[in-house]
């Protein structure tokens, strides 16, 4: 069985913590380089949602065709 669609949607899914949680770790130096929590979200934003949403058609995709 091929299992592409879920093996994206799981490195997808792993990519956005690893992403969350280096943005908690690493918020007081970026802080000391005046980026804010706000803007780095802002633009930041965008690329978060594409990622999700390619995600979460694959786990549809994977969940309702059975593959």
């Amino acid at each position: 069985m091929n299992q592409w669609k879920f093996r994206w949607s799981v490195a997808i899914s792993a990519f956005q913590i690893f992403l969350m949680i280096s943005f908690i770790v690493f918020q007081p130096a970026l802080n000391a380089l005046g980026i804010t929590a706000y803007s780095l979200f802002e633009s930041t934003q965008a690329i978060l949602l594409v990622l999700q949403s390619v995600a979460v058609a694959a786990i549809g995709s994977v969940i309702f065709d059975g593959r």
